[in-house]
Protein backbone atom coordinates (compact mmCIF):
# COMPACT_ATOMS: atom_id res chain seq x y z
CA UNK A 1 0.00 0.00 0.00
CA UNK A 2 1.18 3.37 -0.90
CA UNK A 3 -0.17 6.50 1.26
CA UNK A 4 -0.14 9.67 0.18
CA UNK A 5 -0.55 12.72 3.14
CA UNK A 6 -2.21 16.06 1.49
CA UNK A 7 -4.59 18.53 2.01
CA UNK A 8 -6.84 20.93 0.53
CA UNK A 9 -8.72 23.91 1.63
CA UNK A 10 -9.71 27.72 1.08
CA UNK A 11 -6.36 28.47 2.36
CA UNK A 12 -3.86 26.27 0.79
CA UNK A 13 -6.35 25.73 -2.71
CA UNK A 14 -6.42 22.41 -4.92
CA UNK A 15 -2.76 22.25 -6.21
CA UNK A 16 -1.23 19.91 -4.07
CA UNK A 17 -3.87 17.48 -4.28
CA UNK A 18 -4.53 17.85 -7.81
CA UNK A 19 -0.73 16.87 -8.45
CA UNK A 20 -1.32 14.32 -6.20
CA UNK A 21 -4.26 12.61 -7.95
CA UNK A 22 -2.20 12.46 -10.97
CA UNK A 23 0.79 10.98 -9.53
CA UNK A 24 -1.71 7.96 -7.62
CA UNK A 25 -3.84 7.50 -11.16
CA UNK A 26 0.10 6.67 -12.62
CA UNK A 27 0.81 4.79 -9.71
CA UNK A 28 -2.69 2.30 -10.07
CA UNK A 29 -1.52 2.20 -14.04
CA UNK A 30 1.30 0.20 -12.57
CA UNK A 31 -0.49 -1.95 -10.37
CA UNK A 32 -0.42 -0.26 -6.71
CA UNK A 33 -2.84 0.45 -4.39
CA UNK A 34 -3.01 3.84 -3.02
CA UNK A 35 -5.00 5.74 0.01
CA UNK A 36 -5.05 9.16 0.49
CA UNK A 37 -4.65 10.68 4.25
CA UNK A 38 -6.03 14.15 4.71
CA UNK A 39 -6.63 16.51 7.87
CA UNK A 40 -10.21 17.12 6.67
CA UNK A 41 -12.92 15.30 4.78
CA UNK A 42 -13.99 18.25 2.31
CA UNK A 43 -11.98 16.60 -0.41
CA UNK A 44 -13.31 13.25 0.16
CA UNK A 45 -15.96 13.42 -2.98
CA UNK A 46 -13.06 14.45 -5.01
CA UNK A 47 -10.35 11.77 -4.13
CA UNK A 48 -13.43 8.78 -4.20
CA UNK A 49 -14.45 10.06 -7.34
CA UNK A 50 -11.41 9.06 -8.76
CA UNK A 51 -12.02 5.40 -6.98
CA UNK A 52 -9.63 5.83 -4.50
CA UNK A 53 -9.68 5.31 -0.63
CA UNK A 54 -9.35 8.29 1.44
CA UNK A 55 -8.98 8.51 5.19
CA UNK A 56 -9.58 11.83 7.42
CA UNK A 57 -7.96 12.65 10.26
CA UNK A 58 -10.02 15.11 11.44
CA UNK A 59 -7.42 17.55 12.72
CA UNK A 60 -5.76 20.96 11.68
CA UNK A 61 -4.25 20.62 8.54
CA UNK A 62 -1.62 23.23 9.91
CA UNK A 63 -0.30 21.19 13.21
CA UNK A 64 1.12 18.20 11.62
CA UNK A 65 2.58 17.29 14.70
CA UNK A 66 -0.95 16.44 16.53
CA UNK A 67 -1.44 13.93 14.37
CA UNK A 68 1.59 11.53 14.24
CA UNK A 69 0.92 9.42 16.84
CA UNK A 70 -2.63 8.59 14.57
CA UNK A 71 -1.07 8.40 11.25
CA UNK A 72 1.94 5.99 12.51
CA UNK A 73 -1.45 4.07 13.87
CA UNK A 74 -2.81 4.59 10.07
CA UNK A 75 0.11 3.35 8.59
CA UNK A 76 0.78 0.32 10.59
CA UNK A 77 -2.82 -0.97 10.35
CA UNK A 78 -3.00 -0.04 6.25
CA UNK A 79 0.40 -1.59 6.18
CA UNK A 80 1.47 1.51 4.13
CA UNK A 81 5.36 0.79 2.68
CA UNK A 82 5.64 4.08 0.95
CA UNK A 83 3.75 7.75 2.42
CA UNK A 84 4.29 10.35 -0.34
CA UNK A 85 4.05 13.82 1.42
CA UNK A 86 3.18 16.89 -0.69
CA UNK A 87 2.78 19.51 2.23
CA UNK A 88 4.01 23.24 3.11
CA UNK A 89 2.98 22.50 6.95
CA UNK A 90 5.09 19.35 7.81
CA UNK A 91 7.74 20.20 10.59
CA UNK A 92 11.14 18.89 11.07
CA UNK A 93 10.38 16.35 14.32
CA UNK A 94 7.02 15.24 12.43
CA UNK A 95 9.24 14.05 9.49
CA UNK A 96 12.01 12.69 11.58
CA UNK A 97 8.89 10.48 13.47
CA UNK A 98 7.49 9.32 10.30
CA UNK A 99 10.96 8.08 8.72
CA UNK A 100 11.36 5.30 11.39
CA UNK A 101 8.33 3.61 10.51
CA UNK A 102 8.16 4.19 6.73
CA UNK A 103 9.77 4.92 3.37
CA UNK A 104 8.91 8.74 2.16
CA UNK A 105 8.94 10.78 -0.98
CA UNK A 106 8.66 14.53 -0.53
CA UNK A 107 7.56 17.25 -2.92
CA UNK A 108 9.55 20.22 -2.57
CA UNK A 109 10.01 23.89 -3.02
CA UNK A 110 10.60 25.75 -0.41
CA UNK A 111 14.06 23.78 1.18
CA UNK A 112 13.14 25.07 4.89
CA UNK A 113 14.83 22.64 7.07
CA UNK A 114 16.41 19.06 6.43
CA UNK A 115 13.91 16.82 5.06
CA UNK A 116 13.82 13.06 6.53
CA UNK A 117 13.22 11.18 3.36
CA UNK A 118 14.36 8.67 0.94
CA UNK A 119 13.59 10.64 -1.80
CA UNK A 120 13.14 14.13 -2.44
CA UNK A 121 11.59 15.68 -5.67
CA UNK A 122 11.57 19.53 -6.58
CA UNK A 123 10.07 20.19 -10.09
CA UNK A 124 11.14 24.04 -9.91
CA UNK A 125 11.83 25.15 -12.99
CA UNK A 126 15.80 25.90 -12.29
CA UNK A 127 16.34 23.95 -9.29
CA UNK A 128 19.39 21.74 -9.03
CA UNK A 129 21.64 20.31 -5.68
CA UNK A 130 22.94 23.32 -4.91
CA UNK A 131 20.24 24.77 -2.72
CA UNK A 132 20.61 21.86 -0.90
CA UNK A 133 24.12 21.20 -0.17
CA UNK A 134 23.74 23.56 3.21
CA UNK A 135 22.06 20.63 5.31
CA UNK A 136 24.78 18.37 4.54
CA UNK A 137 22.06 15.46 3.13
CA UNK A 138 23.46 11.81 3.61
CA UNK A 139 23.71 9.57 0.41
CA UNK A 140 20.33 7.70 1.90
CA UNK A 141 18.70 11.13 0.39
CA UNK A 142 18.41 10.96 -3.33
CA UNK A 143 17.01 13.96 -5.01
CA UNK A 144 15.07 14.64 -8.49
CA UNK A 145 14.72 18.02 -10.37
CA UNK A 146 13.48 19.78 -12.59
CA UNK A 147 10.52 20.05 -14.90
CA UNK A 148 10.62 16.74 -16.43
CA UNK A 149 9.07 16.00 -12.50
CA UNK A 150 6.41 17.73 -12.69
CA UNK A 151 3.39 15.84 -12.11
CA UNK A 152 0.44 17.07 -14.48
CA UNK A 153 -2.71 15.73 -15.30
CA UNK A 154 -2.89 12.56 -17.56
CA UNK A 155 -4.40 14.31 -20.45
CA UNK A 156 -1.63 17.32 -20.62
CA UNK A 157 1.39 16.97 -22.71
CA UNK A 158 -0.02 14.86 -25.87
CA UNK A 159 -2.09 16.84 -27.72
CA UNK A 160 -1.09 21.01 -28.18
CA UNK A 161 -3.63 24.09 -29.45
CA UNK A 162 -4.34 24.95 -32.94
CA UNK A 163 -2.81 28.26 -33.09
CA UNK A 164 -4.89 30.88 -34.29
CA UNK A 165 -3.74 33.94 -36.23
CA UNK A 166 -6.31 36.03 -34.32
CA UNK A 167 -7.56 35.72 -30.73
CA UNK A 168 -10.72 34.77 -29.91
CA UNK A 169 -10.30 33.37 -26.25
CA UNK A 170 -8.78 34.31 -23.05
CA UNK A 171 -8.25 31.73 -20.71
CA UNK A 172 -8.17 33.42 -17.19
CA UNK A 173 -7.19 31.55 -13.42
CA UNK A 174 -5.95 31.70 -10.39
CA UNK A 175 -6.03 28.20 -8.88
CA UNK A 176 -8.19 27.02 -6.16
CA UNK A 177 -8.44 30.13 -4.31
CA UNK A 178 -8.25 33.84 -5.06
CA UNK A 179 -7.02 35.74 -1.73
CA UNK A 180 -6.00 38.45 -3.56
CA UNK A 181 -9.54 39.00 -5.21
CA UNK A 182 -7.53 39.50 -8.56
CA UNK A 183 -10.28 37.61 -10.68
CA UNK A 184 -12.69 40.28 -10.62
CA UNK A 185 -10.02 42.79 -10.20
CA UNK A 186 -8.35 41.23 -14.00
CA UNK A 187 -11.90 40.85 -15.60
CA UNK A 188 -12.94 44.80 -14.73
CA UNK A 189 -9.92 46.26 -16.28
CA UNK A 190 -9.94 43.74 -19.48
CA UNK A 191 -13.75 45.21 -19.80
CA UNK A 192 -12.26 48.54 -19.60
CA UNK A 193 -10.84 47.72 -22.76
CA UNK A 194 -13.48 46.51 -24.65
CA UNK A 195 -11.64 43.71 -26.63
CA UNK A 196 -14.25 43.11 -29.13
CA UNK A 197 -14.48 39.15 -30.22
CA UNK A 198 -12.51 37.65 -27.67
CA UNK A 199 -14.25 35.81 -24.88
CA UNK A 200 -12.88 35.41 -21.10
CA UNK A 201 -12.92 31.63 -20.08
CA UNK A 202 -12.97 32.02 -16.02
CA UNK A 203 -12.11 28.97 -14.02
CA UNK A 204 -12.37 28.89 -10.37
CA UNK A 205 -11.76 26.33 -7.81
CA UNK A 206 -14.01 24.73 -5.11
CA UNK A 207 -12.78 26.65 -2.34
CA UNK A 208 -13.28 30.27 -4.17
CA UNK A 209 -15.49 32.20 -1.67
CA UNK A 210 -16.68 35.08 -4.27
CA UNK A 211 -18.85 33.14 -6.83
CA UNK A 212 -21.72 35.20 -6.49
CA UNK A 213 -20.42 38.35 -7.19
CA UNK A 214 -18.33 37.53 -10.23
CA UNK A 215 -21.35 35.47 -11.45
CA UNK A 216 -22.81 38.93 -12.24
CA UNK A 217 -19.78 39.63 -14.41
CA UNK A 218 -21.15 36.43 -16.85
CA UNK A 219 -22.01 37.64 -19.90
CA UNK A 220 -21.76 36.32 -24.03
CA UNK A 221 -17.93 37.51 -23.74
CA UNK A 222 -17.74 36.47 -20.22
CA UNK A 223 -17.98 32.61 -19.14
CA UNK A 224 -17.52 31.11 -15.62
CA UNK A 225 -16.49 27.74 -14.67
CA UNK A 226 -16.29 26.52 -11.26
CA UNK A 227 -14.83 23.28 -9.77
CA UNK A 228 -14.24 21.78 -13.13
CA UNK A 229 -13.33 18.52 -14.32
CA UNK A 230 -12.24 18.66 -17.70
CA UNK A 231 -9.65 21.67 -17.21
CA UNK A 232 -8.10 20.45 -20.77
CA UNK A 233 -10.70 20.75 -22.76
CA UNK A 234 -11.13 24.44 -21.52
CA UNK A 235 -7.83 25.43 -21.51
CA UNK A 236 -7.22 24.07 -24.93
CA UNK A 237 -10.08 26.29 -26.76
CA UNK A 238 -7.77 29.53 -25.77
CA UNK A 239 -5.69 31.37 -27.64
CA UNK A 240 -3.91 33.30 -24.08
CA UNK A 241 -3.97 32.66 -21.19
CA UNK A 242 -3.68 34.39 -17.45
CA UNK A 243 -2.94 32.60 -14.52
CA UNK A 244 -1.13 32.37 -11.13
CA UNK A 245 1.88 30.53 -10.63
CA UNK A 246 1.54 26.78 -9.93
CA UNK A 247 1.00 23.54 -12.02
CA UNK A 248 -1.42 25.67 -14.13
CA UNK A 249 1.28 27.42 -15.92
CA UNK A 250 2.92 24.23 -16.80
CA UNK A 251 -0.26 22.70 -17.98
CA UNK A 252 -0.76 26.05 -19.68
CA UNK A 253 2.80 25.21 -21.76
CA UNK A 254 2.48 21.47 -22.04
CA UNK A 255 -0.26 22.57 -25.13
CA UNK A 256 1.07 25.72 -26.07
CA UNK A 257 -1.01 28.17 -24.75
CA UNK A 258 1.10 31.60 -25.02
CA UNK A 259 0.89 32.63 -21.05
CA UNK A 260 0.53 35.34 -18.47
CA UNK A 261 1.85 34.36 -15.30
CA UNK A 262 1.84 36.23 -11.82
CA UNK A 263 2.98 34.93 -8.06
CA UNK A 264 0.83 35.13 -4.87
CA UNK A 265 2.85 32.63 -2.98
CA UNK A 266 6.33 31.95 -2.45
CA UNK A 267 6.78 28.74 -3.79
CA UNK A 268 5.52 30.19 -6.86
CA UNK A 269 8.20 33.32 -7.32
CA UNK A 270 11.11 31.21 -8.56
CA UNK A 271 9.66 29.05 -11.17
CA UNK A 272 7.25 31.40 -12.59
CA UNK A 273 10.50 33.55 -12.65
CA UNK A 274 12.64 31.45 -14.23
CA UNK A 275 10.20 30.07 -17.32
CA UNK A 276 10.34 33.95 -17.97
CA UNK A 277 13.71 34.34 -18.15
CA UNK A 278 13.63 32.11 -20.52
CA UNK A 279 11.33 33.46 -22.70
CA UNK A 280 8.80 30.92 -22.28
CA UNK A 281 6.26 32.81 -20.24
CA UNK A 282 5.48 36.68 -19.52
CA UNK A 283 5.64 37.48 -16.20
CA UNK A 284 3.71 40.31 -14.47
CA UNK A 285 5.21 40.65 -11.13
CA UNK A 286 4.57 39.05 -7.68
CA UNK A 287 0.76 40.36 -6.00
CA UNK A 288 1.97 40.66 -3.05
CA UNK A 289 4.07 43.22 -3.61
CA UNK A 290 2.11 45.85 -6.34
CA UNK A 291 -1.53 44.50 -7.19
CA UNK A 292 -2.05 47.57 -9.10
CA UNK A 293 0.93 47.22 -11.20
CA UNK A 294 1.05 43.25 -11.74
CA UNK A 295 -3.33 43.94 -13.19
CA UNK A 296 -1.25 46.98 -15.05
CA UNK A 297 1.14 44.41 -16.79
CA UNK A 298 -1.31 41.83 -17.12
CA UNK A 299 -3.85 44.17 -19.33
CA UNK A 300 -0.78 45.71 -21.03
CA UNK A 301 0.49 42.07 -22.00
CA UNK A 302 -2.67 40.92 -23.15
CA UNK A 303 -3.14 43.74 -25.73
CA UNK A 304 0.50 43.25 -26.86
CA UNK A 305 -0.37 39.19 -27.89
CA UNK A 306 -3.51 40.19 -29.24
CA UNK A 307 -1.82 42.61 -31.51
CA UNK A 308 1.42 40.62 -32.24
CA UNK A 309 1.30 36.98 -33.30
CA UNK A 310 4.80 36.50 -34.50
CA UNK A 311 5.04 37.08 -30.76
CA UNK A 312 2.13 35.29 -29.44
CA UNK A 313 3.36 31.86 -31.76
CA UNK A 314 7.24 32.29 -30.69
CA UNK A 315 5.69 31.42 -26.80
CA UNK A 316 3.77 28.55 -27.85
CA UNK A 317 6.45 26.93 -29.65
CA UNK A 318 8.81 27.14 -26.82
CA UNK A 319 6.96 26.22 -24.11
CA UNK A 320 5.25 23.20 -25.51
CA UNK A 321 9.07 22.03 -26.55
CA UNK A 322 9.97 22.26 -22.58
CA UNK A 323 7.41 20.17 -20.76
CA UNK A 324 6.16 16.52 -21.73
CA UNK A 325 3.82 16.21 -19.62
CA UNK A 326 5.12 12.47 -17.90
CA UNK A 327 6.38 14.07 -14.54
CA UNK A 328 3.59 11.94 -12.52
CA UNK A 329 4.76 8.57 -14.71
CA UNK A 330 8.22 9.41 -13.48
CA UNK A 331 7.70 10.05 -9.74
CA UNK A 332 5.28 7.53 -10.20
CA UNK A 333 8.37 5.00 -11.16
CA UNK A 334 10.73 6.51 -8.30
CA UNK A 335 7.59 5.55 -6.26
CA UNK A 336 7.92 1.79 -7.00
CA UNK A 337 11.08 1.25 -6.96
CA UNK A 338 11.95 2.84 -3.54
CA UNK A 339 9.35 0.42 -2.62
CA UNK A 340 11.09 -2.50 -3.97
CA UNK A 341 14.12 -1.19 -2.53
CA UNK A 342 16.26 -0.42 -6.06
CA UNK A 343 18.29 1.86 -4.87
CA UNK A 344 19.88 2.78 -7.74
CA UNK A 345 16.94 5.21 -9.55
Amino acid sequence: MIGIRVDANDKIAMGHLMRCLSIAKSLRKKGEEVVFISSESNIKDVVCKENFNFIALNNRYDDKESEIEQLLEIIRLSKIEIILLDSYEVTELYMQKLYTSVKIVYIDDLNLFKYSADVIVNYTYNANSSIYEKWKYSNETQFYFGIKYIPLRSEFGFECIDFNDEVSNIFLTTGGTDNYDMIISILKQLRKKELHNININVVVGKFYNKIDELRKMESDSIRIYQNISNMYEIMKQNDIAISAGGTTVAELCSIGIPTIAFSIADNQMEGVKAYSEDGIIIYAGDVRENKGEVISNIVHNVEKLITNDSYRSELSLKSMTKIDGKGAVRIAELIIKLKYNQKSL
